[in-house]
């Protein structure tokens, strides 16, 4: 690639170079590399290439997170001007990760009255694009790869667009691929389990939404961990907080179920899935997560404050929220 993207693509063969044979390297190497002045390559260290670099004294070494890379998106990311087409893989995994951060906005609004059911619909649609997204990765950016074929033509929508694959049939190819683990498959299938039924009906079962919680909490971390090794994403930008704790547990949920023969099906059937991973050995993935309070004493610093009181009017704070505590009758 010559012209203006010809300094830009030795760096990328540098780089690439280094990390494939472990090698550390200085500031002038890689001016002598790329051609590139002394004061641009140390401006690009700490502005452009800190997601990936490492600095070790006057040495730095390229770290994993340049994997994500290829020549086209590294210089996509370098380019001080958007003259670069963005690959369409890049357009849906933007969107998965702007509908993620909105379903996680959802459910921590205060006396929001379809929490679950928002935040299993929009979670689901994120894991769509996110596993879509990797497809087209996986084939260089082929829309056919997502597109919905009947007797070998594409299926057109009443708008006259292509329809492209459903979640289920993204989650089978990459599974059987071996790119997606069983843990998360299962995970996603049962968040879409939970959007199915919240389309059809109402919930107002609290321990089915601490069950909810549990598998939102997993799935929310797994997705970061998979946008991050997939496409490189930086969640530091974001506040990415991955849900509220939750200050009730199941021991507290008995007195509060409701007798909802829809509800009882399937909570049975979350807890089936469940059990079924619950000796998965993998620290990165989970099925389940669930948040727990416990009171403990500190000394420290910077523990905070709590005073026990019976007082109906008392608040506690929590991420910069006031909540309104009422004790249990």
């Amino acid at each position: 690639m010559a012209g203006k993207f010809e300094k830009i693509e030795k760096g990328f063969r540098f780089f690439t170079q280094c990390l494939d044979a472990a090698q550390s390297f200085e500031v002038a190497d890689i001016v002598a590399a790329t051609g590139w002045s002394l004061s641009s390559v140390k401006t690009y260290t700490t502005k452009r290439w800190d997601s990936f670099l490492v600095k070790t004294g006057a040495v730095f070494h390229v770290t994993e997170a340049f994997r994500t890379f290829t020549l086209e998106t590294f210089i996509q990311h370098h380019s001080q001007k958007d003259s670069v087409k963005k690959y369409f893989y890049q357009l849906l995994v933007d969107k998965a990760v702007s509908s993620c951060i909105s379903s996680i906005e959802i459910y921590n609004k205060p006396d929001f009255k379809f929490r679950e059911e928002s935040f299993s619909i929009l979670l689901v649609n994120s894991w769509e694009l996110l596993l879509k997204a990797k497809i087209l990765k996986d084939t260089a950016d082929q829309l056919d790869s997502i597109t919905f074929f009947k007797n070998g033509q594409a299926e057109i929508s009443a708008s006259g667009n292509p329809k492209t694959i459903s979640i289920t049939k993204a989650l089978n190819i990459l599974s059987g691929s071996g790119v997606l683990k069983p843990v998360v498959a299962e995970n996603i299938k049962l968040l879409i389990e939970i959007r199915d039924e919240s389309v059809h009906f109402l919930h107002t079962d609290l321990e089915l939404a601490t069950k909810i919680q549990c598998i939102g909490t997993a799935s929310l971390k797994n997705f970061m961990t998979l946008a991050m090794e997939w496409f490189g994403i930086d969640f530091r930008r974001y506040n990415f907080y991955l849900m509220p704790v939750s200050f009730f547990h199941l021991s507290d949920m008995e007195s509060f179920s409701v007798d909802n023969d829809a509800t009882d099906n399937l909570m049975r059937y979350l807890d089936s899935v469940e059990q079924n991973f619950s000796e998965d050995p993998d620290p990165q993935f989970s099925i389940t997560l669930r948040l727990e309070t416990k009171f403990v004493k500190s000394s420290s610093e910077e523990a905070v404050l709590v005073r026990v009181t019976d007082d109906p009017d008392a608040y506690f704070g929590l991420s910069g929220q006031l909540f309104r505590y009422r004790p249990a009758i």
